[in-house]
């Protein structure tokens, strides 16, 4: 080799160790971006709920939106029970009404409501106010003081022996958001100490749980040597190995540290400000139901978190709060596409974001995106995007004329254990009506289950299951010819029907509705669609019952009726079959 050739090779050999090849690759990393927000911390909660599930769900829990230490553990009570994290205002309840309305919408009859903390965290005057809303299960996890309140939520959980557990201080919600996820999705229980001191009725349930391994959150400045030492004296068992400090210099290295420490296998990565602890409480539910990790950071400034980031295969971002929590130039780097409801879609011309959902309903064990969209001419499309890529893989257009307001929900609809599409469109202005459309993939190809858009219907109506009259204006009569049910709404504390003129006619109709829903009846894993409408009254502005009928899918590809209930806010009675 000549001394010219060597030149060059060692300029060579320069120049690509300096080149950042990882950086490179990352920049080419394609990311979705869903930022999740509200006007205030009740509505960023209610939102991240919808996310969590917005279908029906059996538990739903209630945290005080200004207190943090009773909630702290709730996030591995919420993996347990599948139930989303609700906020509750005690002095005004005006910002309790998106609580309100999710546990109107999606928890089921008879579904339980976990409150977290004693009577000062969720007020009695509030849950008596909650109690006349259904027929719900209040459970209240609390006790004289934050400690008790802990240790109700681990005995909630109704931990084994042996299972590792997290000890986080009372006083540093950072440290306890950050490693929320990763107790929720491993089942391990948090348990608060003081800083300087490990309470003894937490010292006691140590003894109880006999953990094969502990983790310490935080330095020693959070959670000093000395509590370590209380912990290593009660659990004599355990060697030094035993008892894990997970730290860093500030909240955000901890926060990163964990991440790197369990390494969660997951796409999906939650941001928030590690300032704001509301955001990061409710969207610990979510973060265990995505089985991803929480990165806290300030709000301005990420760029170590996305370094980090870039590093793994985490592609999915979901974003806490709006700009003042996460600032949009945290957002703007995550290069790929931007999921928001609300926002233009770029690859669907003068097109807004009606509504999304992220899943694999191809059956290919890759997610991908579920978008509905609407254009400035009302016309709605029905996107599936490769999330990895962002290619646009198949498109549907409605030809009805629908406002920009609808659902998706991915749920298994026909028993092939791959989630259909199910897109429902508001478009009955006060009669709450709703269009309906279910998407299955077969033979690589967007296949209807069931329609009532595009002029066609596919559903058969519920009104030909029910009849209904009212007698002597006091009594509704109700029959069911597909639960073989009679029902007997009793209305004579109606203050309307008392009150009006006897030459009134009053008769009932099948008034709000169709409104459309999906929900397991018959326990088999797979969901029936349930089709609901209301019963008012000529005259009258309110509703005298309620009805839902469940369908479920045939081979044949008919839908077969296989259940109805009816609901009231008046007395029912003589029921019979």
């Amino acid at each position: 080799m000549t001394k010219r050739s060597l030149k060059v090779l060692i300029l060579i050999i320069c120049v690509l160790s300096l080149t950042p090849f990882q950086r490179a690759s990352a920049s080419d990393k394609y990311y979705v971006t869903t930022r999740i927000y509200g006007q205030n911390r009740y509505e960023t909660s209610f939102n991240i709920a919808e996310n969590f599930d917005d279908s029906m769900v059996d538990n739903v829990i209630l945290a005080n939106g200004e207190n943090f230490p009773d909630a702290l553990s709730g996030s591995v009570l919420s993996k347990k029970f599948n139930a989303p994290i609700l906020l509750v205002d005690n002095s005004n309840f005006d910002n309790n009404k998106y609580l309100q309305d999710y546990i109107y919408n999606h928890l089921s009859k008879g579904g339980n409501i976990y409150l977290l903390g004693g009577e000062a965290s969720v007020s009695p005057a509030y849950v008596s106010q909650l109690k006349k809303t259904g027929n719900y299960n209040f459970i209240r996890l609390g006790g004289k003081d934050r400690f008790d309140t802990n240790i109700s939520i681990v005995d909630e959980m109704q931990v084994k022996t042996g299972t590792p557990v997290i000890i986080v201080s009372e006083e540093n919600f950072p440290d306890a958001l950050s490693i929320s996820s990763v107790a929720a999705l491993r089942g391990y229980p948090i348990l608060m100490s003081n800083k300087d001191n490990l309470p003894d009725k937490i010292g006691q349930e140590l003894s109880i749980i006999k953990p094969s391994k502990v983790y310490i959150i935080g330095g020693n400045s959070v959670v000093s040597d000395q509590v370590r030492n209380q912990v290593q004296n009660i659990l004599d068992y355990t060697g030094q190995d035993d008892i894990v400090r997970i730290y860093g210099d500030d909240r955000y290295e901890t926060s990163l540290n964990i991440c790197r420490y369990f390494n969660l296998d997951s796409n999906s990565v939650v941001l928030a400000n590690g300032t704001n602890f509301p955001d990061a409480l409710s969207g610990s539910a979510l973060a265990a139901k995505l089985n991803s990790p929480i990165i806290l950071i300030d709000g301005e400034d990420a760029e170590k978190q996305k370094g980090y980031i870039d590093s793994v295969k985490y592609n999915r971002i979901f974003i806490l709060g709006g700009n003042t929590s996460v600032s949009s130039t945290i957002e703007d780097s995550f290069k790929g596409e931007n999921l928001n409801i609300g926002s233009k879609f770029g690859k669907d011309y003068n097109s807004i974001i009606v509504d999304y959902k992220i899943g694999d309903v191809i059956g290919n064990g890759s997610d991908q995106n579920v978008i509905l969209t609407n254009d400035e001419h009302n016309v709605s499309k029905l996107i599936i995007q490769d999330s990895k890529t962002g290619s646009i893989l198949f498109k549907k257009a409605y030809n009805d004329y629908f406002p920009p307001k609808g659902k998706i929900e991915l749920s298994d609809m026909n028993g092939d254990k791959v989630k259909d599409i199910i897109v429902t469109m508001e478009y009955g202005g006060s009669a709450l009506m709703q269009a309906c459309d279910i998407e299955t993939f077969k033979n690589q190809k967007l296949t209807f289950l069931g329609t009532n858009m595009n002029e066609t219907t596919y559903f058969p109506m519920q009104e030909d299951d029910l009849t209904f009259s009212l007698l002597n204006r006091n009594s509704l009569n109700i029959y069911s010819n597909i639960s073989k049910k009679r029902y007997t709404v009793d209305l004579s504390s109606d203050k309307y029907i008392n009150d009006a003129d006897k030459s009134l006619k009053i008769y009932p109709y099948v008034g709000h509705g169709p409104r459309f829903l999906t929900c397991d009846v018959d326990s088999d894993g797979v969901n029936e669609l349930g089709i609901y409408q209301d019963i008012s009254g000529a005259n009258r502005d309110d509703i005298i019952a309620s009805f839902i009928t469940y369908y479920k899918y045939q081979e044949s590809g008919m839908w077969k009726p296989v259940e109805c209930m009816v609901s009231s806010n008046y007395p029912i009675y003589n029921i019979d079959k």
